[in-house]
């Protein structure tokens, strides 16, 4: 007789963000349906009737936004679970040190950006407050899963005691099957694609003034970026991205569909960021077989090691230069190497390894 199935939790407030929510998207939906585990999801009401999670056993509606006060104290009530996953730091750990549940808890810290990073959006007041929201989760969880090395080694440079509890899981990839023909799609062509959100350490405004430089040395090229709106920048800076609009087009939010036509109509993908834990455009240029040209930063040199274009993030000349290369043919890409980075960074490996931590077997 087989022993009874695992109740598992997962919050999936995080879902639809850009870089959580591309996790989450990769593994949730491969854990429901493999059947390991009794599935609860917890999340707020417009999620319930998502197709993916059509054969979740339960689906608590949660609709309290994460780092709110009341997401402190309240949570739902899980009886009957034997873990709970939290893919972030916003825990209710009030509710925790109060309550004492008995389940596992397993959270993933992604980065410690709001600390690491001196000169972000974040004011000394948050950061401060950040720094508790980092102690109470690695306090308070069972298992705490990043990554890549280098977030394992920013965790630990500021919470030493988080040391026995992580657990390194490289993140994973897999092209979404839908069907974005590239010959059906030359309305997205472009020499350059970014894919991020407007954030200070994203270093947006720094590429975009490359790309107006790259404009005006070379009238033809096209530069695209997803995920960031013009009304987002200041005043200034989109009245001059305006001036090069049959050049640069900041799209806004994008849906799968759009997103994957706009990797393969490109001729290279481009992450600027200062500081990352991973950096999932990276990994979706290589699985799309796309030149990266990125961030001379540790988590890059994880995932690609020399076969990326870098550049140095806080100097624009040095950005240009690389990007005029690759418009120019210099482009770094080898296809046996990015074999073995799919292999590597496969979504079924990143969700096998998960399974193997949420069993309590790392």
């Amino acid at each position: 007789m087989s022993p009874p199935k695992k109740t598992i939790a997962i919050d999936i407030r995080s879902y639809e963000a850009r870089g959580i929510g591309r996790y989450l998207q990769l593994i949730v939906p491969e854990i429901i349906k493999d059947r390991i585990f009794n599935v609860v999801l917890i999340g707020p009401s417009r999620f319930k009737y998502y197709k993916e999670f059509e054969a979740a056993d339960q689906y608590i509606e949660y609709n309290i936004k994460p780092f709110s006060v009341r997401d402190l104290i309240i949570y739902p009530q899980l009886k009957k679970a034997d873990l709970v996953w939290i893919p972030n730091i916003h825990i209710p750990w009030l509710y925790w040190l109060i309550v004492r549940p008995p389940y596992r808890k397993v959270i993933t810290i992604h980065d410690v950006n709001p600390l690491s990073l001196k000169n972000n959006n974040y004011s000394l007041i948050k950061r401060n407050i950040l720094r508790f929201y980092y102690f109470f989760a690695i306090t308070l969880a069972t298992k705490i899963i990043t990554g890549s090395p280098f977030s394992k080694t920013e965790i630990l440079r500021f919470f030493p005691i988080a040391n026995r509890k992580l657990s390194i899981i490289n993140y994973g990839f897999s092209i979404p099957n839908i069907k974005a023909k590239k010959e059906e799609t030359n309305v997205f062509a472009s020499d350059f694609l970014a894919v991020s959100s407007y954030r200070s350490h994203k270093n947006i405004d720094r590429l975009l003034r490359v790309f107006m430089m790259l404009a005006a040395k070379l009238p033809q090229s096209v530069f695209r970026i997803a995920g960031v709106d013009i009304n987002v920048l200041p005043r200034e800076l989109q009245k001059q991205i305006m001036l090069y609009e049959n050049n640069i087009f900041l799209m806004g939010y994008v849906d799968e569909q759009t997103l994957q036509q706009l990797y393969l109509n490109t001729n290279g993908v481009v992450v600027p960021s200062m500081y990352e834990g991973f950096g999932y455009p990276v990994l979706e240029a290589v699985f799309y077989d796309k030149p990266v040209f990125c961030s001379d930063i540790p988590p890059f040199h994880d995932i690609m090691g020399e076969n990326a274009n870098y550049f140095n993030p806080v100097s624009e000349q040095s950005i240009f230069q690389v990007l005029f290369d690759g418009i120019n043919g210099n482009k770094k890409i080898d296809r046996k190497k990015y074999d073995l980075t799919k292999a590597k960074y496969s979504s079924d490996r990143m969700v096998n390894e998960h399974i193997f931590v949420f069993n309590g077997k790392a």
